[in-house]
């Protein structure tokens, strides 16, 4: 029987900001990876579906055999005519489950079916309504910062209480991946987005007309945890549609990265590649907290403080149109899963399946899920690289978020700016990270030149030159904007601080992002769980303190401290390209060099 299969390659894959912990992401099966065994074909190569799926080729089958055993041996000796490897490090060669005729898998590596085979077009709707969901979540985090006097005067509460109403969404979207991402991966992502963007949609409804300081921060904390899918799940669905190991889509199936240079101009089609997929989707969660001032202090200088969440409803209540009828399912098992039941009612053979639904049989809940919380906080006692990189990411979203109460201080207070013309003052960080976003073909050919020279594949140190620069331009930023940030100093000065900042701010990220799950390959989910956790406690807990340090230490002397610690991170991207590999030899969790 003629059969193209798949196996668990030893490539890296590549994983999204904030991705979530998988489904028995440190146990899974290969065979229950994104790119699925394929079925079995016909003599004449047509693949054998409906009710032809229960005929075999038995006139054949000797010689299919042996093609098949044939694959298998051929694909232990890598060549430069092997077929592409997944997006989940799969490569081609025969698996196990290529002699099962049941077995439902994709309709050869051009089934378009397969999200990897999508459009350019579609890809790119996908990525933009997720963008655009991740947006809108983390704009909704900030906007609050509008609305602190104004709660304060309704509530009767101090600014720190008020401040909650920031803190514990922030700790919402860092508990969420804990749960949402196993979901997704036992349910597809497309139930999860509809689900809880609903879910995140209705409860800013108590949060608008809330009478009381508990009901308006319990609320905050449900939004939070309710929008957190597209800060996590999201990561995945960028993943599943593009293939990590070519910087192009997979419209060049066939072609090893290292050849798509010959045949590809460089900068128009490396927008549509896979790394500017992963830039655009990284930068959307720092964009949305930097517009939320902006947005909140022009509605309240207009209207009362709830106006804020009529128009954040309105808002998401678009966005979830958008999921309705932009954003299919991408997720390549949970799609196989479908195809495999309607084929049982087309064809009345209860015996097909995807591999799937066999996993799913196979597992118990609440057991995967113990195993997967567990695995976080193993890897952050066990893997010290992986905490520095996660002190790291902490530090920064830290320092971002407590701009919300360092700015009204630096430009409202020192250089007597309106609320809104302090809203504006934000556009410094936006426009850093629209800069950042401008360099993506160079980052692109720079990892293309590194892929060339390691055989095809970069080892996932080779994701670090970006952090290297984004490590200095983070504390440039921040020294200009802690040393030009007294009255007598015109205000373009801390401006354009931000703007370094923004830019430092994306370029970490976007390596640290990719730097972890190449690494921790085997637990790339729990490893993101892990960076997610540690850096959304510390962005909730540092804006609490913000304002309180600034007026003890100054506005120079504090933001001074945060450069400060920020110089102490920098040895960590050049510590890990030099020595990572060493690191990972001796590391039970970490793909091995």
């Amino acid at each position: 029987m003629v059969t193209s299969s798949y196996h668990e390659g030893d490539g890296e894959a590549v994983h999204a900001p904030h991705a979530a912990p998988a489904l028995g992401a440190y146990n899974r099966r290969s065979s229950d990876s994104y790119s699925s065994r394929t079925r079995p074909l016909s003599s004449s190569g047509v693949l054998q579906s409906g009710s032809n799926s229960k005929q075999a080729v038995r006139g054949e089958e000797s010689q299919d055999t042996e093609k098949a055993n044939e694959t298998a041996s051929s694909d232990s000796q890598p060549s430069e005519e092997q077929s592409p490897p997944s997006a989940t490090g799969e490569k081609g060669g025969a698996g196990p489950a290529a002699a099962d005729p049941n077995l439902v898998t994709w309709d050869g590596p051009d089934d378009p079916a397969n999200p990897q085979n999508w459009s350019t077009f579609k890809k790119w709707q996908v990525i933009l309504v997720a963008s655009s969901c991740s947006l809108c979540v983390t704009n909704n985090s900030s906007i609050v910062a509008s609305n602190y006097e104004p709660i304060e005067a309704d509530f009767g509460i101090s600014r720190t209480v008020a401040i909650l109403g920031l803190s514990l969404f922030v700790t919402g979207l860092g508990l969420g991946p804990l749960f949402l991402g196993p979901f997704s991966e036992a349910y597809g992502r497309r139930p999860i987005y509809l689900i809880s963007f609903a879910l995140f949609t209705l409860f800013q409804l108590p949060v608008a007309f809330a009478n009381h300081a508990a009901i308006f921060l319990v609320f905050r904390f449900l939004v939070g945890m309710a929008g957190s899918a597209f800060l996590s799940v999201a990561g995945g669905t960028v993943v599943d549609m593009f293939n990590p190991y070519y910087l192009f889509p997979p419209m060049v199936s066939g072609m090893r990265a290292v050849d798509t240079l010959r045949h590809l101009p460089g900068f128009a089609l490396t927008f549509l590649s896979s790394p500017s997929a992963q830039c655009v989707y990284t930068a959307s969660p720092f964009g949305g907290p930097a517009l939320g001032p902006l947005i909140g202090d022009f509605i309240v200088a207009y209207k009362s403080w709830h106006w804020v969440w009529y128009v954040t409803m309105m808002w998401s209540g678009f966005q979830y149109l958008l999921i309705v009828f932009f954003a299919p399912e991408t997720y390549g098992p949970k799609l196989l899963t479908q195809r495999a039941r309607k084929l049982r009612k087309e064809t009345g053979n209860e015996k097909l399946y995807s591999a799937h639904e066999e996993t799913r049989r196979n597992q118990e809940w609440w057991p995967t899920m113990k195993s997967t919380l567990s695995t976080v906080p193993m890897l952050l006692i066990r893997e010290p690289m992986l905490l520095a990189l996660c002190l790291w990411s902490a530090l920064l979203l830290g320092i971002l978020y407590a701009f919300f109460q360092a700015y009204p201080i630096v430009f409202t207070e020192q250089h007597g700016f309106s609320s809104t013309q302090t809203g504006l003052a934000f556009l410094g960080q936006t426009t850093g990270i629209a800069l950042a976003l401008c360099t993506v073909p160079f980052w692109s050919k720079l990892y293309q030149k590194a892929a060339h020279k390691h055989g095809g594949v970069a080892p996932p140190e080779e994701r670090l030159p970006m952090c290297m620069v984004g490590a200095f331009l983070t504390v440039i930023g921040l020294f200009i904007f802690a040393f030009t940030s007294y009255p007598s100093v015109h205000w373009s000065g801390p401006v354009v601080g931000s703007v370094f900042f923004g830019s430092g701010v994306l370029f970490i990220y976007a390596g640290v992002f990719t730097y972890t799950s190449n690494c921790w390959k085997p637990v790339a989910a729990s490893a993101m769980a892990a960076n997610s956790l540690v850096r959304s406690s510390f962005a909730a807990a540092l804006p609490l303190f913000t304002t309180p340090m600034y007026e003890a230490m100054g506005t120079d002397g504090a933001t001074a401290f945060l450069a400060g610690l920020n110089v102490l991170m920098i040895p960590i991207p050049f510590v890990l390209y030099k020595y990572g590999a060493r690191i990972r030899a001796r590391s039970s969790y970490t793909m091995q060099p």
